[in-house]
């Protein structure tokens, strides 16, 4: 299975479904399941709060629908659903993380509970804990595509 390292809290967000637009300076061609790495730096976190969030290891898994770069959006309609998605310009547009240059748009992300402990990799990698990882996101979306 592919993985994604992120930072933390973003990893958590993923994780969650709050935060379903993944911004890279590149772009990809995969689709299918993504699994979602929490990276072991803490830059990012508030600095009260660290332990609140796992590093280090497998959050969620979700599915990795489309790889759209920002300046898609400014020649589309905002009702223009996206191709291989539900999903309008509109909605990608108007999401609180949509800031690109490339845009993943990810969906039914699930939680990994407990996280499960592992190195991540830049870009997009294998995962050896995949198969556990595809099997927890199969059972919680009764393996809908």
């Amino acid at each position: 299975m592919k993985a994604l390292t992120v930072h933390q809290p973003w990893a958590s967000l993923i994780a969650s479904g709050e935060k379903w637009v993944e911004n890279r300076t590149w772009a990809t061609s995969h689709r299918g399941l993504l699994a979602i790495h929490a990276g072991k730096g803490s830059a990012y976190l508030p600095k009260d709060s660290p332990r609140a969030y796992p590093l280090g290891a497998m959050v969620a898994v979700a599915k990795l629908v489309a790889c759209v770069p920002v300046k898609w959006f400014e020649a589309r309609p905002l009702e223009q659903i996206i191709p291989g998605t539900n999903i309008t310009v509109g909605d990608v547009a108007a999401h609180e993380y949509t800031e690109g240059p490339w845009c993943w748009i990810l969906s039914r992300a699930v939680a990994i509970d407990p996280p499960i402990p592992c190195r991540g990799a830049q870009r997009l990698w294998n995962c050896e804990v995949g198969f556990e990882a595809a099997k927890t996101w199969h059972l919680h979306n009764d393996g809908r595509s």
